[in-house]
């Protein structure tokens, strides 16, 4: 006989065995939680990611304007020299 457990991202599967002929169905086992720790480790990475995008978005809004009230030729300079940057090394070769 075999019932599962629905855990955060997977099911688990138990045997029952002669040893515990009653385990309550709620019960997790190691496997199952492992799992789910998992899970919660994945789900905390992507929120920190998200929230360090937009403490980056922010700070660069903030410099942008600093830039501008300091000299306005100062960024248009930054953000032309990436933009035709990007023309230099796209003649390079590949690395595969």
């Amino acid at each position: 006989m075999e019932y599962a457990v629905v855990c955060a991202k997977k099911t688990c599967k138990k045997q029952i065995t002669q040893d515990q002929p009653n385990v309550p169905a709620g019960s997790t086992t190691a496997k199952c939680t492992q799992n789910a720790l998992d899970f919660l480790a994945s789900v905390m990475a992507a929120a920190m990611s998200m929230t360090f995008g937009r403490g980056g978005a922010l700070l660069g809004n903030l410099i942008f304007g600093l830039l501008i009230d300091l000299n306005c030729i100062i960024p248009i300079i930054i953000f032309s020299g990436m933009l035709f940057g990007k023309y230099l090394i796209m003649p390079l070769p590949s690395l595969n």
